[in-house]
């Protein structure tokens, strides 16, 4: 059995997300949709971190490792529209 085939050592973007965070740009919210195990989240030079997943797994995981980000379990066309034109004025957030 492949490292790869064992339901416990899922890599998700554990080996590229390291090549893919210096992309992201900087902004005031950060909005990953399919957050997993947020492996890119920690690259997000935002303000407000709002993470995603339908997992439960993921979003315990994410609440340790990030807590001062939003962790939402919805489904992922309700967070772009929920988070879409959201406005942050000073350290508020509002959502539209």
């Amino acid at each position: 059995m492949s490292l790869l085939n064992k339901p416990s050592r899922y890599p998700g973007l554990y080996w590229t997300a390291r090549y893919i965070g210096p992309y992201i740009p900087r902004s005031r919210i950060y909005v990953e949709c399919f957050a997993g195990l947020a492996r890119t989240a920690k690259y997000a030079k935002a303000k407000i971190i709002v993470l995603n997943d339908k997992s439960q797994i993921s979003n315990i995981y994410c609440k340790k490792k990030f807590p001062k980000a939003i962790i939402e379990n919805m489904d992922f066309e309700k967070t772009l529209k929920k988070y879409d034109g959201v406005v942050l004025t000073g350290s508020t957030l509002r959502i539209n």
